[in-house]
């Protein structure tokens, strides 16, 4: 009877501990129907908002894209322009023949080769230039140990160019105990020069001016100097 009543008292205790443990065990809430949707709106607005962000970012990489390729073809127009077919040559071939110059052309560089007024003239010209380079190269000669011609010459020569716009100069020629007179200029040469046939025969007969300027004043120096000497 008393271990009866004692096991009956036992299991009253086990009892009362499990539903003491049972009511101090941690709840854990359960989100209620109305915060999952908010959550699952919340979720579904940040897609969205990724989603259209992502849109939104190609039309503009495509943008840049197309304005990088508009500035190369503008850049590749401007070299383009800046190597146009100005004719400066074949305008100046054409004005030869119609002031009755006629002409060679050599193989090896393309260089003209002509005459004006029986003098030899040399050319450069190039139809992506507006400049056309002339030489009339050999045209005066003095020896080169003749002290006294060779500073004639030298004078002459600062006075030619003082007061003349072709350009004269002398090189040596040891070799041949030489030194020798050329001139040179570089001449604007478009088709839309007016007048452009006499422009050419004013410009080649300039460097005839620079010729008769050396030569003058050489001459006046040898009379200068005999004067001197009596």
């Amino acid at each position: 009877m008393i271990y009866g009543i004692a096991f009956f008292i036992l299991i009253i205790l086990v009892a009362l501990i499990q539903l003491q443990k049972s009511g101090q065990a941690e709840v854990v809430p359960q989100p209620t129907t109305e915060a999952a949707e908010r959550s699952e709106a919340t979720a579904r607005a940040t897609a969205n908002a990724k989603e259209q962000a992502q849109t939104e970012g190609a039309p503009m990489a495509e943008t840049k894209g197309t304005k990088a390729m508009e500035q190369k073809e503008n850049m590749e127009k401007k070299e383009q322009d800046r190597e146009v077919n100005t004719r400066s040559r074949d305008a100046f071939l054409e004005t030869l023949t119609k002031i009755g110059c006629q002409y060679e052309i050599e193989e090896e560089d393309e260089r003209i080769n002509f005459a004006f007024q029986g003098e030899h003239f040399i050319a450069d010209a190039s139809n992506q230039r507006c400049y056309v380079q002339l030489w009339d190269v050999f045209w005066g000669q003095v020896e080169l140990y003749d002290i006294d011609e060779f500073s004639r010459l030298r004078k002459a020569i600062n006075t030619a160019n003082i007061n003349c716009d072709v350009m004269t100069i002398y090189t040596i020629n040891e070799a041949g105990n030489n030194v020798d007179v050329h001139c040179k200029k570089s001449l604007l040469f478009l088709p839309e020069i007016p007048n452009i046939e006499a422009y050419l025969h004013a410009e080649l007969s300039s460097f005839f001016r620079a010729h008769h300027i050396v030569g003058n004043e050489m001459a006046k120096m040898r009379e200068e100097e005999k004067e001197a000497a009596k």
